[in-house]
């Protein structure tokens, strides 16, 4: 795999993998002297966090041939307030809500995984 990063202006980015060809845009906060017109790389790795899940469970799911009718990933993590920036103390809840209970009880109507 690999990307491309493209600077903008100001601190805008444009991301592009050759994978998919799809790109993200990638920006400070206005304070740091960006835009605020995209989310920060920090924004951007929680969010692939919580995508990486997300697919995996729902896939996992599907193999089960369980039918969902509601799922998400809720996920928080503390920036450490000094540079470099990194997060840390970080966790994740996934509430799943199937159509009909599956076999075994696997993913119960209303269970949080995570």
């Amino acid at each position: 795999m690999e990307g491309k990063l493209v600077w903008k202006g100001r601190m805008l980015f444009e991301g592009e993998t050759d994978v998919t060809g799809k790109t993200v845009l990638i920006d400070a906060h206005p304070h740091h002297g960006g835009q605020g017109v995209a989310a920060t790389p920090m924004e951007h790795l929680l969010l692939a966090v919580a995508g990486c899940t997300a697919l995996d469970v729902v896939a996992i799911l599907r193999k089960m041939k369980q039918e969902l009718r509601e799922y998400w990933v809720e996920i928080h993590a503390e920036r450490h307030p000094e540079h470099p920036p990194t997060l840390h103390k970080g966790g994740a809840d996934s509430p799943l809500q199937r159509r009909e209970p599956g076999p075994s009880g696997a993913g119960e109507s209303g269970q949080t995984l995570g």
